[in-house]
C-alpha cells in the first residue's frame, strides 16, 4: 500500500489521512458487533486490531495534530475536550481488555465505547477540521501528514 496520498502533485491531505483512520475504526467495530456473538477467536482478534488501531490513531493526533492547534486561542477549548475523550477511549479499551469477553456486559460496553468514538469523530471531523482548516497553512498540515504517516506506517510495522 503507497504511504502517501498525493492528489494532483498537492501535498498529503492530513485530514483525509485521519478520515481514513475513522473509516477503519467504524469498519473495525461493525465486524467486531458482528463477531461478538460468535465469540472465540474472531472476536478477540477484532477487538486486538480495533484496540491496537485505536491507541495508535490517539497518540499520532495527541502527538502531531493536536498540538499545532492548540497554539491558538481559539482551538484550546476544542483541543481539551478531544484529549479528554482520548482518555476516555484510552481507559475504556484497557478496561475492556482485562474483562471477561464472555460476559454480556463486555459487548454493552464495546457498543458504548462505539458512540463514544462515534461522538467524538463526528466533533472532530465537523468543528475541529474546519477550524484547523482556518488555522493551519498548507506548508504545517502538509509536515503533519507525513510525519502521521510515517509513525503510522512504523507503528504498523512493529504491531504485525
Amino acid at each position: 500500500m503507497l504511504l502517501s496520498r498525493r492528489g494532483k502533485g498537492g501535498p498529503m491531505d492530513l485530514y483525509q489521512i485521519i478520515k481514513r483512520d475513522h473509516q477503519k475504526a467504524k469498519r473495525l467495530f461493525e465486524r467486531l458487533g458482528e463477531a461478538i456473538g460468535e465469540g472465540g477467536k474472531a472476536r478477540d482478534r477484532l477487538f486486538a486490531e480495533l484496540k491496537h488501531e485505536l491507541e495508535i490513531h490517539t497518540e499520532l493526533e495527541e502527538k502531531y495534530f493536536y498540538p499545532a492547534l492548540r497554539d491558538h486561542d481559539e482551538a484550546e477549548s476544542l483541543i481539551e475536550e478531544a484529549l479528554e475523550e482520548h482518555g476516555d477511549v484510552k481507559e475504556a479499551l484497557a478496561t475492556l481488555d482485562r474483562a471477561d469477553r464472555d460476559d454480556p456486559s463486555w459487548a454493552e460496553q464495546i457498543a458504548d465505547l462505539d458512540q463514544d468514538v462515534e461522538h467524538h469523530v463526528e466533533e472532530e471531523e465537523n468543528e475541529i477540521f474546519p477550524l484547523a482548516r482556518r488555522l493551519l497553512d498548507e506548508r504545517r498540515t502538509a509536515e503533519i501528514a507525513r510525519s502521521f504517516e510515517q509513525a503510522k506506517a512504523a507503528a504498523q510495522k512493529t504491531g504485525d
